[in-house]
C-alpha cells in the first residue's frame, strides 16, 4: 500500500512532490500578482531611458530645482536600464512578467535548498504557507527585486559549497559585480558573506580546518568587485553614510511588536528561536546570519523579505529533523489508492484555484500595471498637461518620480531618489513644509517655486488657502494645485481669473505609465 511520504522513496511519492511544489509555486504566483506600481517605477523608466539614450550615467541631479547639480549616486543604474528596455519593448506587461519570473525563481530555489537536506511534505507546506506572504510585498517592479534575487543566489551558493560543491563559491565575485551596479542592497549581501567568512575562518583556526581559507580569498575578491562601478569607492562611502541615517519613510520604520501586523513574519521569527534552542546539530554560520538578518528586519520593515530568504535554508530543515520520529510514524500510515487519488485531485484543485486567482488579478487590468487614481494625481496631471503648466513644482515625496516622467519639462522639489540625489537639508525642509512646522513658507522663497501640487491627506492645502501669495487653480478628491501670484498676473493665473483654463472631460488612462 502507498504511504504518505516525508521522503521520496518511490515514483508515486515523486509525483506527489511535484504536485506539492507546483502548489507552492501557484500559491506564490497568486500572492505575487500585484499589478500596482511602486512609487519609484516612473523614475526607473525615465532614468533608464536617459542613460540608454545618452550612453552615459548622469552624475548630478538634473530633475530638481531644490538640489540642482547635486551629486547623484545612482546605485541602481543597471536596474534602471533593464526596466527601461523591458518597458520599451513589452510595455508594463513585460515588467509584470519580469518581476513574476524573479519571484517564482526565488521560491523555486528556496524550495530546492530545502529538498537537498529535508524531505517532509508537512514541514514544507507548513513553512512555505507562512513564507510566501512574507516575500510577497517585495515583488513589485522595483530595483529591490535584484537584491532579493541575488541574496537568494548568494545563500544558495554558500549552501552548495558546504554540501561539497567547492567550486560554487567562485561564482560569488561576478554576482557581487552585477549586484553592486543594480542595487545598494549589495551591502546586505556582503554583510552576510562577511559574517559567514568570519565565523568559518575562526572555526578553522580552532578546529584546524581549511574551509574558511577559500571563503576568505573569495570574500576579498568580492570586496574588490564592489569597486567596479561608475563611482568607484565614492559609491561605497555614500551607501555607508546613507544607511546610517534615519528615514521618514514607512518601509524603513521598525516592525511593530505588540500588534497583529507582519504576523507571518513574526511566526517565522518564533520558529527561528525554536530551531536555535532545539538540541540538534546545526551549522553555526547559518545561525549567525539568521540572527543578524532578523535584527535588521525588526529594525526596518523592508528587510523582512531579505530576512525570510536568509533563514529559509535553516528553519524547515531543523524542524524536519526535530520532528523526524513523528514524521516516520506518519510514513507508516497506509493510504488506500482511492485516498491517494483524492489527495492528488485536491492538490490539482488547489493549484488551479491559485492560478485562476492570480490570473484574475492580472486580467483585471488586461495584464498591465494599473495606476490607481486614488493614490496618484492622474487627473491633476492631465489638467496640468492640458494647460501647459510647467516650471518648478513642489510635490509630495512619493509623487516626485511620477511628475518627472509625466512633466519632463518641469523640475520637482523632491523624488524617490532621496539621499542618492538630495542633501539632508533639502529633505528636512521638505518635511518641514509638509508638516507645517515654523518657517515652512520660507522654503518656497529659498527655492523659487512656481506651482505646488499637494495631497489632500497632508492638509497642506489648509495653510495654502490662507496664504496671500498662492492661488488654488485646481482640486480633485486627492490633489490640489496652486500657482504663485505675481504682479502682473502670469499666464496661468490670468487664464484662471478669466475662467479660460482647459478642463479635460475624458478621464485619463489608468494604464501605466
Amino acid at each position: 500500500m502507498p504511504t504518505l511520504p516525508p521522503d521520496i522513496p518511490s515514483p508515486s511519492s515523486r509525483g506527489t512532490w511535484w504536485l506539492i511544489r507546483l502548489l507552492v509555486l501557484a500559491y506564490a504566483f497568486n500572492a505575487f500578482s500585484l499589478i500596482t506600481p511602486d512609487n519609484d517605477l516612473w523614475g526607473k523608466i525615465a532614468f533608464g531611458n536617459q542613460i540608454w539614450s545618452a550612453g552615459s550615467i548622469p552624475l548630478t541631479n538634473d530633475h530638481s530645482f531644490t538640489a540642482a547639480d547635486y551629486p547623484f549616486y545612482n546605485h541602481e543604474w543597471l536596474a534602471d536600464v533593464i526596466f527601461y528596455l523591458i518597458f520599451s519593448t513589452w510595455g508594463s506587461t513585460g515588467l509584470l512578467i519580469f518581476k513574476m519570473a524573479i519571484g517564482l525563481m526565488v521560491v523555486n530555489l528556496l524550495s530546492s535548498l530545502y529538498l537537498r537536506r529535508g524531505k517532509s511534505v508537512i514541514v514544507y507546506l507548513f513553512y512555505f504557507f507562512f513564507l510566501i506572504p512574507v516575500l510577497a510585498p517585495g515583488f513589485m517592479s522595483r530595483a529591490h527585486l535584484f537584491t532579493i534575487l541575488f541574496l537568494t543566489l548568494l545563500v544558495a551558493l554558500l549552501q552548495y559549497y558546504y554540501d561539497g560543491h567547492k567550486k560554487t563559491i567562485y561564482w560569488i565575485p561576478p554576482l557581487i559585480l552585477i549586484w553592486v551596479n543594480c542595487h545598494g542592497g549589495v551591502l546586505a549581501g556582503m554583510g552576510i558573506f562577511g559574517a559567514v567568512t568570519g565565523v568559518e575562518w575562526l572555526r578553522g583556526r580552532f578546529k584546524k580546518e581549511s574551509r574558511g581559507t577559500p571563503l576568505l580569498y573569495v570574500f576579498l575578491l568580492s570586496c574588490a568587485a564592489l569597486f567596479i562601478n561608475p563611482y568607484g569607492y565614492k559609491l561605497l562611502l555614500f551607501l555607508k553614510e546613507t544607511l546610517s541615517l534615519p528615514r521618514q519613510i514607512g518601509e524603513w520604520y521598525p516592525v511593530p511588536i505588540l500588534n497583529t501586523s507582519f504576523m507571518e513574519f513574526k511566526i517565522i521569527a518564533i520558529l527561528l528561536i525554536l530551531t536555535i534552542i532545539l538540541p540538534i546539530k546545526k551549522r553555526v554560520w547559518e545561525i549567525v546570519i539568521a540572527a543578524i538578518a532578523m535584527v535588521y528586519a525588526f529594525k526596518h520593515q523592508r528587510h523582512t523579505v531579505l530576512a525570510a530568504v536568509v533563514v529559509t535554508p535553516h528553519i524547515p530543515v531543523v524542524l524536519t529533523h526535530a520532528s523526524k520520529r513523528w514524521l516516520t510514524s506518519l510514513q507508516k500510515i497506509q493510504i488506500s489508492p482511492g485516498l491517494q487519488i483524492f489527495f492528488h485531485t485536491l492538490l490539482v484543485l488547489l493549484i488551479g484555484i491559485n492560478l485562476v486567482m492570480g490570473l484574475q488579478k492580472n486580467a483585471a487590468n488586461r495584464f498591465k500595471i494599473i495606476v490607481e487614481p486614488q493614490i496618484y494625481p492622474s487627473y491633476a496631471v492631465q489638467f496640468m498637461r492640458a494647460n501647459k503648466v510647467q516650471g518648478n513644482i513642489w510635490v509630495p515625496f512619493d509623487w516626485g518620480d511620477y511628475i518627472i516622467y509625466k512633466l519632463p519639462e518641469s523640475k520637482v522639489s523632491i523624488d524617490g531618489r532621496f539621499r542618492a540625489a538630495y542633501p539632508m537639508d533639502v529633505l528636512d525642509e521638505h518635511w518641514r513644509f509638509i508638516e507645517g512646522r515654523p518657517g515652512w513658507e520660507s522654503v518656497l522663497e529659498k527655492y523659487y517655486t512656481d506651482y505646488i501640487l499637494t495631497r489632500r491627506k497632508d492638509r497642506t492645502h489648509v495653510r495654502l488657502d490662507r496664504h496671500p501669495d498662492w492661488l488654488k487653480i485646481y482640486q480633485d478628491p486627492i490633489a490640489f494645485l496652486y500657482v504663485r501670484k505675481t504682479e502682473p498676473p502670469g499666464s496661468i493665473e490670468n487664464q484662471f481669473i478669466k475662467n479660460q483654463l482647459n478642463q479635460p472631460k475624458d478621464p485619463p488612462s489608468f494604464d501605466f505609465p
